[in-house]
C-alpha cells in the first residue's frame, strides 16, 4: 500500500470514529440493548424491534472486546473498513474514499450498515470472477442481516444463467428458503410469541421517513411532519408512496432486462437495483448511502453519485438533527425548507444508475467473458 492510501485511510476511520463518537448515535445505544438482552434470561425471547433477528451476531461482536460498548463497536467497524481497504485496488480507494467523506462520514463507524453492505461487495465481486457459491452465500448472509440484499437474487441467477451456462432457479428457490429460515427462525421456535415477528410489523407500519421519495410526494399531498419511529416521518395520505413504488419495480426491471440481453454490466446491473430500491422505499436513512459505496467504487466516478453522496452528508447530520430539535417549536418548516428539496434532488440524481446509465458497450464487454454463453 502507498503512503496516500495509508493516509487515506487514517484520515478516513479517524474522521468516521471521532464523528460517530460525537454525535452519540443512538442506534448503538439500541445494538447494546439487544445484544444485552439477548445474554440474559429469557434466552431466545428478545428479539431486536426493527431489525431481522440474524443482526443480534453483529450486535454481539463488540462484546468480545474489552471495551465499552460504544467504543467497542466504533472499533469493530473501524477494523472492518481497514480489511476492505486493504483487498481492494488502489483505484478504487481513491473513489470508497471520496463518496465515503462525502456522504457517509458519520454513519461509517456508528451504524451496523457495513457489515451487509460489505457482504454484498463480496457477493457481487465473487460473481463478476465466477465463484456463484459465494456469491450466493455472501449474499445470503447479507440479505440476513438487512434485507436489501433480496432485490439482487434474481439479477444474480440471470448473470449465473448467462455467464456460466447453467440454470440457476434452483440456486435461486435454495437461497431464498434459507434466507426465510433465517428471518423466520423466531417464529418457528416461538410461534405465538408476538416479539418474535415485531420487526416485521415495524417496517410495515412505519410510514414514509423524510430522506424518502414518497416523503417527499406525500408532503406534497399535504402531508405533515412527525417524528414516529424513530425519525422524522411525513404523515399524510398513502397513495403518493405508490407512485415511487411503481417507479422502483420498473426500474428494476428494466435492470434485470437488461443484464439478460447483454447490455449492462453485472456491477452496473446491482447498482441499477439497489438504486431503484432505495426509489422505491418509504424510507432513506442516511445509512443506506452505505449499501452502495462498494459498489460506486467498482466502477468509474460518476458526478450524480458525487452529488447524490454531498447530499446526503450534508442532510445527516448537519441539517436533519437540528431540524429534529427545532420541531419541537416549528414542526413544518425545518423539514420543508431544507430537507425535503435536497431529498427531491438526491432521488432524481438517483435516476442515472437506476436507469443504467453506464455504457452499453462497457456492459457487453463484461458479460461476453471467456467461457461466458449468451441467452438466446
Amino acid at each position: 500500500m502507498s503512503r496516500r492510501d495509508l493516509g487515506l485511510l487514517l484520515l478516513l476511520t479517524a474522521a468516521a470514529a471521532v464523528l460517530a463518537a460525537w454525535t452519540r448515535p443512538v442506534d448503538v445505544r439500541e445494538y447494546a440493548a439487544y445484544s444485552r438482552a439477548l445474554l440474559h434470561p429469557p434466552w431466545g425471547w428478545q428479539w431486536p424491534r426493527e431489525y431481522p433477528p440474524v443482526a443480534d451476531a453483529v450486535f454481539l461482536l463488540p462484546r468480545l472486546l474489552p471495551l465499552p460498548y460504544a467504543s467497542a463497536f466504533v472499533l469493530a467497524a473501524v477494523l472492518a473498513l481497514t480489511g476492505y481497504w486493504l483487498v481492494i485496488p488502489a483505484p478504487e480507494r481513491g473513489r470508497f474514499f471520496l463518496y465515503a467523506v462525502l456522504g457517509s462520514l458519520s454513519t461509517l463507524a456508528a451504524r451496523y450498515d457495513l457489515a451487509p453492505a460489505l457482504l454484498t461487495w463480496v457477493g457481487v465481486g465473487a460473481a463478476a470472477r465466477g465463484r456463484y457459491r459465494t456469491a450466493w452465500a455472501a449474499l445470503v448472509l447479507g440479505a440476513a442481516l438487512k434485507l436489501f440484499p433480496l432485490a439482487l437474487f434474481p439479477l444474480l441467477a440471470l448473470q449465473e444463467r448467462r455467464q456460466a451456462g447453467r440454470r440457476a432457479w434452483g440456486h435461486l428457490g435454495a437461497a431464498m428458503a434459507l434466507t426465510g429460515l433465517l428471518l423466520a427462525f423466531p417464529l418457528l421456535w416461538h410461534p405465538h410469541d408476538a416479539g418474535a415477528a415485531a420487526w416485521i410489523r415495524w417496517l410495515l407500519r412505519r410510514p414514509p421517513q423524510v430522506g424518502s421519495a414518497a416523503a417527499v410526494l406525500t408532503a406534497l399531498a399535504g402531508g405533515r411532519a412527525r417524528f414516529a419511529f424513530g425519525a422524522v416521518a411525513i404523515i399524510g395520505p398513502a397513495w403518493p408512496a405508490l407512485l415511487p413504488l411503481a417507479l422502483g419495480l420498473g426500474l428494476w426491471g428494466r435492470a434485470a432486462w437488461r443484464l439478460r440481453r447483454g447490455t449492462l454490466a453485472w456491477e452496473a446491473a446491482a447498482t441499477a437495483a439497489l438504486s431503484a430500491l432505495l426509489l422505491a422505499s418509504k424510507v432513506f436513512s442516511p445509512q443506506y448511502l452505505i449499501w452502495l459505496l462498494p459498489l460506486w467504487a467498482r466502477q468509474p466516478l460518476r458526478p450524480w453519485r458525487v452529488g447524490v453522496a454531498l447530499i446526503t452528508g450534508l442532510g445527516w447530520p448537519w441539517l436533519y438533527l437540528p431540524a429534529v430539535a427545532r420541531m419541537l417549536h416549528s414542526p413544518w418548516l425545518p423539514v420543508v425548507g431544507l430537507l425535503l428539496p435536497l431529498n427531491a434532488l438526491r432521488a432524481v440524481l438517483l435516476l442515472p444508475d437506476a436507469w443504467g446509465a453506464e455504457p452499453a458497450a462497457a456492459g457487453a464487454r463484461s458479460l461476453r467473458a471467456p467461457g461466458g454463453v449468451p441467452l438466446p
